[in-house]
């Protein structure tokens, strides 16, 4: 059961974070978009949500499931909150009722492996990106998908949006950034060879002139 480090469901007076504790090892967690909601996804395959009252300091759980049956390596909420997604290293993506955790939808075998990062590029296009290097786009509307993208030779490590560009960005194992067209479906740009040290995340910055 999750608890605060400081013993019990709420901070003591004057600390600056209430901390949750799991029994099996967080693997990713997202916040909602509009509600003090955060989800995590764990390695024993379960999925754990909690809702915070951040002016009293203390929070409760409003959700855990068994959402796979390997590691739950990544989850995200939908741009407009009501769905909550998972993807796992058994290849499937889950899409559950952010509320109530009534599954809507299962794709197994999404990918080809395991799956690590989960990202939504418009309000009806998820981004998958796998334990290979490769991603994928998904309608969640068809629940089909719509276009890949093979910029990378090791794990993805992670998705990133790209506001102005029309393009999503992913960082990977093999040390490289790609910039890959969303209309086009190619892959526009790769930084330097497999680099020795992996890159582990990216942001976009200062209007989307920085990466």
């Amino acid at each position: 059961q999750s608890r605060s480090m400081f013993g019990g469901r709420a901070a003591q007076p004057g600390t600056a974070a209430v901390v949750l504790r799991f029994g099996a090892q967080p693997m990713d967690c997202a916040l909602h978009h509009s509600e003090p909601l955060v989800a995590t996804a764990l390695i024993d395959g379960r999925l754990i949500a909690h809702r915070f009252n951040a002016g009293a300091g203390s929070y409760e759980e409003a959700l855990d499931m068994k959402a796979h049956g390997k590691a739950a390596r990544a989850v995200t909420f939908a741009r407009d909150g009501e769905l909550l997604l998972t993807a796992s290293s058994d290849r499937s993506i889950l899409a559950v009722n952010a509320t109530t955790g009534k599954a809507v939808a299962r794709l197994t075998d999404a990918h080809e492996s395991g799956i690590d990062r989960l990202t939504f590029v418009s309000d009806a296009v998820l981004a998958s990106g796998d334990e290979d290097g490769g991603i994928k786009l998904w309608d969640t509307r068809s629940r089909d998908a719509c276009g890949s993208f093979s910029a990378h030779t090791d794990y993805i490590t992670d998705l990133t949006p790209h506001p102005t560009a029309h393009g999503l960005l992913a960082t990977s194992g093999d040390g490289t950034l790609s910039l890959n067209d969303l209309r086009t479906l190619k892959v526009v740009a790769r930084s330097e060879d497999d680099a020795e040290e992996e890159l582990c995340c990216c942001a976009v910055v200062r209007g989307g002139r920085k990466v």
